[in-house]
């Protein structure tokens, strides 16, 4: 066969002394698809040794990437040195490693994004042309430091920085009215204000581990081996930094006993319910219904119906609408439109593809076409925003996956071997990825999280059985994440053309029901009205003060109506003043020439 472990392009002798700052900038197509490697690397001895720059992590498309040199340039840095692209196939099927537009440049780097900040956590990443950023959730009278850095290819800046106090309130929504033409009065309608979910803020002190991974060949997304399962019986939240919102409980299966067990996801303690399906893959709650825990069983053959408070399995069907030996091996509910999604692999890891599930009768209807960017697709989670996201076990990365084609884009490495059934889901209480992961290096079960933004995993804790799967969390409240009605809310005040005209009490309305005012009688005429919402800001820390949010609107009405014309009038008063008549008017005229 053919060796390509010291495949090598080379660049010519390169002297870096005549600037600071130099770059080396090249685009790359990488798949990474049979587990092979791609390092860039450098040379002080014309070639005879090489050390490592940079590893490369697999790209779904041709992409740029530039590597800062400032280590090697400027006045004291070196006159002869080269770089070089290795590939290693690593002894299996070579799909290689395209390399093109290589230069050595000097002068600022490309940004390429910008990591958000709030109070020095992290909040999420912006691509180089999104400039704007709205922070959600804050507490009104509060004081916050937002902070932004740019990214580069071969770092990050230092944030710039601004505090402000927060005199946000949520304003009332959807401002709209039922006017009838031809009629004198105006229904006017609206619903409450709604808190929504924040952003995820990952504290700085969690380490995400994201390093390219040396995993195993041999994969496989069924049982782990007994004999590389040290911890049965152990859980130690042993790492504290990680920040836990609540105490919200998720569901989660082992496939070592077919045991069903409850976390407490504030302590990662867990609770033993009672036998359950067997060989559970993946699993996950619809909308609304915090009893019933769909699950993938007979690892990925059947699908089962799950009661949360016994544990007992229910069959429901065979999976059927997959390819013919693929199995179903994760399952996630897209939070905002309730579809349950699915996972599936071929036996041999080589392609995988998602789909959505009819849960009433197992039947799936694939999405897209099979790929091998992620040949060994294990699980999927969907966030509160509708974002898919997926992880692999042959190449141990994580994907954004789009629902509507089904196709993946690499995120980042995992930073942990993984190997073998496992699971996770997206938590609604906390907004985090948890992935009830297999890692094959340590030979245990452990709880991850997942870091939307680079793609690695930080360790959460060890799990309680040696080999976990199905992962859901409850989710109540239909397509509003995390959205309530404020705390505070006393009532609403009412703008004609920017004039107040009413007060509306709140009355313990729903954020999906609606506030109603009617205006009657009003004139014939062109009117637009706003609403804001008033707070009692005691909950706020200010006692005895009333606080206005910002005004939902403008919603803008055209009011006709009047008496039939042409019509009779008798003249019985003999004046105009009896009908309230005007002899003048933007309507009408009177013709004194009858």
């Amino acid at each position: 066969g053919n060796d390509a472990s010291v495949d090598y392009l080379i660049t010519p002798l390169i002297d870096l002394r005549e600037s600071a700052d130099f770059v080396l900038t090249f685009d790359h197509f990488f798949t990474m698809q049979f587990g092979e490697e791609a390092y860039v690397e450098y040379s002080l001895d014309g070639g005879t040794t090489w050390d490592i720059l940079q590893s490369m992590s697999a790209v779904s498309a041709w992409t740029t990437e530039t590597v800062d040199l400032s280590a090697f340039s400027g006045p004291g840095g070196n006159s002869a040195i080269w770089f070089a692209f290795h590939y290693d196939d690593k002894g299996e099927w070579a799909a290689g490693w395209a390399v093109d537009n290589v230069s050595i440049t000097n002068g600022p780097a490309v940004v390429v994004g910008y990591y958000v900040y709030l109070d020095g956590a992290f909040v999420t990443y912006t691509d180089v042309d999104t400039r704007t950023y709205a922070y959600r959730d804050l507490t009104y009278g509060q004081t916050y430091t937002a902070g932004v850095a740019a990214v580069y290819a071969c770092g990050i800046s230092d944030p710039v920085e601004y505090t402000w106090t927060s005199g946000y309130l949520y304003p009332p929504r959807n401002l709209g009215d039922e006017y009838i033409y031809g009629t004198n009065e105006i229904p006017l309608m609206w619903n409450p204000p709604m808190t929504v979910s924040g952003p995820i803020i990952t504290r700085p002190d969690v380490v995400i581990e994201n390093q390219p991974v040396k995993g195993t060949r041999n994969h496989s997304l069924g049982a782990a081996p007994q004999s590389l399962n040290p911890n049965d019986g152990e859980n130690s939240a042993i790492y504290t930094g990680i920040p836990r919102f609540g105490e919200n409980i998720a569901w989660i299966s082992s496939v070592t006993s077919n045991t069903l067990y409850t976390m407490d996801m504030a302590t990662y303690s867990t609770t033993t319910v009672g036998a359950s399906a067997p060989d559970p893959s993946s699993g996950d709650f619809l909308n609304d219904d915090e009893t019933t825990l769909y699950v993938s069983a007979n690892w990925g053959v059947a699908l089962y119906s799950v009661d949360v408070a016994t544990g007992a399995g229910i069959f429901i069907a065979n999976f059927t609408g997959q390819p013919s030996g693929w199995a179903i091996n994760g399952m996630a509910c897209d939070r905002t439109t309730n579809t349950m999604y699915v996972a599936t692999t071929d036996g041999s890891l080589t392609q995988s593809q998602i789909g959505t599930l009819d849960v009433e009768t197992g039947v799936i209807t694939l999405v897209g076409s099979p790929n091998n960017l992620a040949p060994g697709l294990i699980d999927i989670a969907v966030d509160g925003d509708g974002q898919m996201y997926g992880w692999c076990l042959v190449n141990d990365n994580s994907y954004l996956i789009d629902q509507a084609d089904g196709t993946f884009t690499t995120l980042g490495s995992l930073g942990y071997d993984a190997n073998y059934g496992q699971g996770g889901n997206w938590n609604p209480d906390d907004g985090m990825i948890y992935l009830t992961a297999y890692n094959n290096s340590a030979g245990q079960a452990q709880l991850r999280i997942l870091d939307p933004v680079s793609g690695g995993t930080a360790f959460a804790s060890t799990l309680p059985a040696s080999q976990m799967t199905a992962f859901g969390v409850p989710y109540l409240g239909g397509v509003n994440p995390g959205g309530g009605v404020p705390d505070g809310l006393l009532a609403f005040r009412l703008y004609q053309d920017g004039v107040e005209i009413a007060e509306v009490p709140y009355e313990g309305q729903g954020v999906d029901e609606w506030v109603t005012y009617v205006i009657n009688p009003i004139d014939p005429g062109d009117y637009c009205y706003d609403v804001s919402a008033l707070y009692d800001l005691t909950v706020f820390g200010f006692p005895g003060e009333i606080g206005e949010s910002a005004w939902e609107g403008s919603d803008c009405v055209h009011v006709v109506w009047g008496f039939p014309l042409p019509f009779f009038e008798g003249w019985e008063q003999g004046t105009f003043d009896f009908n309230t008549w005007t002899t003048s008017s933007s309507n009408w005229s009177i013709n004194p020439v009858v």
